[in-house]
């Protein structure tokens, strides 16, 4: 109904405005499809698909990543603690797509060849949950696009991610120069 009233409008307000209602409701749509498979697999009533599970393989991921980023220049320092054997499936996969986010944001927007630590990556496995954090160097000749001028998608879409399995997201610049994403409190598993 929304690109019928986009597509039958003359003035671009109109436009916007329905374009912003179609981008709000495709995103609510995912959202509660992430959720009715997430119950779905939770009750073993669907299962992973078959192409899966190896490309979302957290270990691969965290080590695909971080050449991905030294290949572009960056110097990466990555740590893991803990026992990643004990994360589940569906875990991982969420992990992996938010460290595929924050990589990517860390191309778009991070300074290479700055000396040591261009971007650090650290992953923590407690008993019970498990944390994540990439922090990167910014690059002070970029000058920061405005707020309305970004999407925000990409965090939303991360805080989403880690809402599901009861973990929290910070997104922010602790200091001057220096961007960082951390992902605390998500569980290991869903009982």
């Amino acid at each position: 109904m929304q690109t019928q009233v986009a597509a039958a409008t003359g003035t671009p307000e109109s436009r916007a405005a329905a374009l912003s209602q179609i981008s709000q409701s495709a995103s609510a749509a995912l959202h509660d499809l992430r959720r009715v498979l997430l119950v779905l697999q939770r009750e073993n009533i669907i299962g992973a698909a078959p192409g899966d599970a190896p490309e979302l393989d957290l270990e691969s991921g965290l080590q695909r990543f971080t050449e991905r980023l030294e290949d572009l220049g960056f110097t990466v320092e990555t740590s893991v603690h803990g026992d990643l054997s004990s994360i589940s499936q569906s875990v991982e996969a969420c992990l992996y797509r938010i460290l595929q986010e924050c990589t990517t944001n860390v191309v778009k927007h991070g300074a290479r060849g700055q000396g040591l630590n261009d971007c650090t990556i650290e992953l923590e496995v407690k008993e019970a949950t498990v944390d994540l954090a990439v922090t990167n160097r910014t690059d002070p000749a970029q000058t920061p696009a405005p707020k309305h001028a970004t999407s925000g998608t990409g965090l939303i879409s991360m805080e989403d991610r880690a809402a599901t399995y009861g973990g929290t997201i910070e997104a922010g610049s602790p200091a001057k120069g220096i961007w960082s994403v951390q992902v605390s409190g998500i569980k290991l598993r869903l009982r």
